[in-house]
């Protein structure tokens, strides 16, 4: 299993938990900096979670767009979104989209690493199966 890891910048703070997390279920990661560069891995490489941290992709398609391309490669991908956009509209738009989880900043510590753990639970309890 591995981590696509979409973002142009992670704060340190939050990089850490994810790299605890990462760690302790010894997870691959990939990162890339734009939606497209993620699209392109999917294609090649079948990244099981994609850890969505990049909203302003600098000219990129939109984010509801390449999340919806992200789960036609693959259906099964679980898309957990970080963003410090609250929006209601916005959110609805990202969860009907296919969007697995949407942490919304300011958060805990313990709630990235619960969402991103989840995933990583939910997805190796779908590869037991």
């Amino acid at each position: 299993m591995g981590i696509l890891l979409v973002a142009a910048e992670v704060p340190v703070s939050e990089r850490s938990i994810i790299e605890r997390v990462l760690t302790h279920y010894v997870i691959r990661v990939h990162e890339v900096a734009t939606y497209k560069l993620a699209i392109e891995d999917l294609a090649r490489d079948r990244f099981s979670i994609v850890l969505l941290y990049a909203f302003n992709a600098d000219g990129d398609i939109g984010v509801t767009d390449a999340i919806r391309i992200m789960k036609q490669i693959v259906p099964e991908l679980l898309i957990v979104a970080v963003s410090d956009e609250k929006p209601f509209e916005s959110e609805k738009e990202l969860r009907c989209s296919g969007l697995y989880y949407y942490l919304t900043r300011p958060f805990t510590d313990r709630e990235l690493s619960e969402a991103l753990s989840g995933a990583i639970e939910t997805q190796t309890r779908r590869k037991a199966r």
